[in-house]
């Protein structure tokens, strides 16, 4: 933020004195930064808050483990770009605080703690069936996988 006041303030103190082709030189260069920040900005932006939501335990990934795209979609639709900034070093401000509120405001799309799931109640008065196989013969073809 510092760097780009600096700038700024020195851009001022050198427009005073500038020729035509100086100025036209330096508003060229203004547009190329401006046309590559809004064009990287939210690349940046939204790799970067799909790691923070992970790390926060958003719940993204489907039934077999791999990330689903529409549901982080949904996630990244939620972040505002105008209130993240990338500093000139590549560290980027304001997108834990982001996450953070979305945390707070959507828990449902975050994973909670979980209690372990209820056995299924049976008001029979039998015995579960044993785990172990019956014969001997059953025994070796499960530890041959032969089930």
């Amino acid at each position: 933020m510092e760097g780009r006041q600096l700038r700024a303030d020195a851009a001022k103190a050198a427009k005073d004195g500038e020729t035509a082709a100086e100025t036209a030189v330096r508003e060229a260069r203004e547009l190329a930064t401006q046309t590559a920040d809004a064009r990287y900005k939210p690349l940046v932006v939204r790799s970067e808050a799909s790691a923070a939501f992970i790390g926060a335990k958003a719940e993204v990934f489907d039934k077999d483990g791999e990330a689903d795209p529409k549901k982080l979609a949904r996630l990244l639709r939620l972040v505002n770009l105008a209130e993240v900034e990338v500093t000139d070093d590549g560290t980027i401000t304001g997108l834990a605080d982001q996450v953070a509120s979305i945390k707070t405001d959507y828990p449902e799309l975050f994973a909670g703690p979980k209690s372990p799931p209820r056995p299924k109640a049976d008001g029979s008065d039998r015995k579960p069936e044993s785990t172990r196989p019956k014969t001997s013969a059953a025994a070796l073809a499960a530890q041959l996988g032969g089930g």
